[in-house]
């Protein structure tokens, strides 16, 4: 009995000398960092880390176990929420929570249970981005702080048994980033607006008309004929113009697009257009619109940056783009022109 009593003494005794340890000795706060330089400009980063849908395809995490289960809630950006479950036990199951945000400059994000926190709070992830060489100097820190009371004795061990494993976890994750990134364009799009709406079909009489996709200038002669053509058919007809010109594209190849240019109208249809003049509906459905600003013969740039965007933000197209010509262009001025811009969207 004696011994049994020295034993539990000795065992008293390096549990305090360990509790005393960590409390005294151990750092509360755990703080790594890693950082990449990623070949694309920040606003082409941005969207893969300010997305937890899109998260999930980079995490150093999901990759231990791409088959867990994983459910996101809300839209990109601040108070989107992801929760995973794993039957790996590293994994585990847990939550992520995206608390902040600057648009293409820092993604903060808070991740609670998983491989790191379980039992002991929340872990904060933030990643940074800033110009360099051309690029994104790309920066992804963790941290814990467990406090200073006294139960954050646990915790505190813990933070010296994840650090190392954490570090490479945080390189593991931008290196994916990065490969990620680099399939997109090389484009600047921190300029870009895009809005997702649903459009409703209008009445549209218009004519067939096509040119070679690589020559902006004889695209714009070709609209412009095209467009001359149907308003002569409601000037003969002495039919109010009632809406915008629209163009609708309805074939892209390598060398030549094919159109659909003319206008929406209203009252009765024209059942009796007469050829090359054809009635219609404009396109209808769920749609991403961008607005191009400037001589139409610029908009090959809207359309790269368009593009970009909905590849940075992995919106999935559904068809040819059509085109509204809200303030159609001046031919002294044409820098204040409109066309609106619509491509369907899954």
């Amino acid at each position: 009995m004696k011994w049994v009593l020295i034993g539990i003494g000795i065992i008293g005794l390096l549990l305090g000398a360990a509790y005393g340890a960590g409390y005294f000795l151990i750092s509360p706060k755990l703080a790594v960092s890693q950082s990449v330089q990623i070949d694309r400009h920040r606003s082409m980063v941005y969207p893969l880390a300010s997305n937890l849908a899109l998260f999930h395809d980079w995490s150093p995490w999901a990759r231990i176990d791409p088959g867990q289960r994983y459910e996101v809630k809300g839209s990109a950006g601040q108070g989107q929420t992801a929760r995973y479950k794993s039957n790996v036990s590293q994994i585990g199951e847990g939550a992520y929570a995206i608390t902040a945000v600057t648009p293409h400059t820092a993604v903060s994000m808070r991740a609670d249970g998983g491989p790191m926190a379980t039992g002991v709070g929340s872990v904060t992830l933030d990643l940074t981005l800033e110009d360099a060489s051309g690029g994104a100097l790309t920066t992804w820190r963790l941290t814990r702080d467990c406090g200073q009371g006294l139960d954050s004795v646990i915790c505190r061990y813990l933070n010296l048994m994840v650090a190392s494993s954490s570090q490479v976890a945080l390189e593991q994750g931008l290196t994916r980033l990065k490969r990620l990134a680099e399939g997109l364009p090389a484009l600047d799009i921190s300029d870009v607006t895009v809005t997702i709406e649903t459009r409703t079909g209008q009445q549209f009489a218009y004519v067939e008309s096509a040119a070679e996709k690589d020559d902006p200038t004889r695209v714009a002669q070709a609209i412009f004929g095209a467009a001359s053509y149907v308003q002569q058919v409601f000037i003969a007809r002495q039919m109010p113009q009632t809406g915008p010109r629209v163009v609708v594209m309805t074939k892209d190849d390598d060398r030549q697009i094919s159109l659909r240019v003319g206008y929406v109208y209203e009252g009765p249809a024209l059942v009796d257009a007469a050829p090359p003049v054809r009635v219609g509906e404009t396109p209808s459905g769920k749609a991403a619109k961008l607005t191009h600003i400037g001589a139409p013969e610029r908009m090959q740039v809207s359309y790269a940056l368009f593009n970009a965007y909905l590849r940075a933000h992995r919106i999935q197209t559904d068809g040819l783009p059509w085109e509204v010509y809200v303030k159609p262009a001046a031919r002294e001025d044409q820098s204040d022109a409109q066309v609106d811009i619509y491509i369907p969207v899954k």
